[in-house]
Parts: structure tokens; C-alpha cells; sequence
């Protein structure tokens, strides 16, 4: 890349790309099909391709938490030995959209039948987000399901002393 001049791309690929969105690619992939994606996704025509991508390959979006901000985007231009990528910021979480997850979350997770047996935290939190966070997650799934998850995978380094100390609170 060079500033200042124009660079023609020889291809355009649109995907998904967020950390949790790729396990639950490759959970799919993987022929396993029995778990859910809880996220945010921002509006506009941005996140409504991401979420279509998503409906193509998962099993549903009953998890997702739509937001006002629009849904920040990853440009990676890939060259023949590195690949560069300009990432926008993200919008705010609201209070609002924050509950409707943890409800949503909550009531998915509540029925006598559900057992979780793993849990993936994954990537950062976008702004709005308090530092508990993940372990607020982690406490509603725990605390709501019939069942302590048997696995938590992190993939984050977002507010991580207190989801360790969350997961220390239920460890047997």
C-alpha cells in the first residue's frame, strides 16, 4: 500500500468475522449444531448481511441482541506476504440492550430441560460494556441453567479478573 495512490482490489469477499461468530462457523462445520451464538449485532445493511451470513450457516439468531449503533466493520487487504486491516470503532452498548441480552440469555438458558455443558466467552467487549461483563454472562448461564457448565473457554483478556473470579465462585 502506498498512501496517496489508488489501489484497485482484484477480489471482494464479504464474511464473518468475530471471534464468537468464527467458533460457531466452526462448531457448524463440525456437524455440531446443538449450541447457541449470544451477540450484538448493530444495525443497518452491514449487520443485517452479517446476520443473514450467520442464518446460513447456524441454527438461529434467538440469542442475538440487535443494537442502534451500526455494526462496525474489519477491511482486510490481504497481499502476497502480509495482509493489513483497518477496523472501525464500535458503537455503544445501551443500558437497554444490555438487559435484553441478559434476558434473552436468561430465558434461553431457564428451562428445566437446558443443560449448558460448555461456554465460550470470546473477543472484546464493545464500549458501553462494564469490566464484569463476561462474568455477568457467566453468572446468568450458571445461575439459570440446570446445570454448572462443565467448560468455559475464554478468548479474551476483557474484564477477565472477574469472570476467573466468577468461575472460582462455582467451581465444585
Amino acid at each position: 500500500l502506498v498512501p496517496g495512490d489508488v489501489h484497485r482490489a482484484v477480489d471482494v469477499k464479504t464474511g464473518i468475522g468475530g471471534k464468537g461468530q468464527d467458533v460457531a462457523v466452526s462448531l457448524s462445520c463440525l456437524k455440531y449444531h446443538d449450541f447457541q451464538l449470544a451477540q450484538f449485532i448493530g444495525m443497518g445493511s452491514a449487520g443485517d448481511l452479517v446476520l443473514n451470513l450467520l442464518k446460513d450457516k447456524l441454527v438461529g439468531d434467538s440469542l442475538t441482541t440487535r443494537t442502534e449503533s451500526p455494526m462496525r466493520t474489519c477491511t482486510t487487504i490481504v497481499g502476497s506476504t502480509m495482509s493489513t486491516e483497518l477496523v472501525e470503532p464500535s458503537g455503544v452498548i445501551t443500558k437497554e440492550e444490555i438487559d435484553e441480552f441478559l434476558d434473552n440469555l436468561k430465558k434461553k438458558t431457564s428451562h428445566e430441560t437446558e443443560v449448558v455443558d460448555a461456554l465460550c466467552i470470546m473477543g472484546s467487549m464493545p464500549p458501553g460494556l462494564s469490566e464484569d461483563m463476561y462474568a455477568n454472562i457467566y453468572q446468568t448461564v450458571v445461575t439459570s441453567s440446570s446445570s454448572t457448565p462443565l467448560l468455559c473457554l475464554i478468548d479474551s483478556v476483557h474484564g477477565l479478573e472477574y469472570l476467573i473470579s466468577a468461575l472460582n465462585k462455582n467451581q465444585c
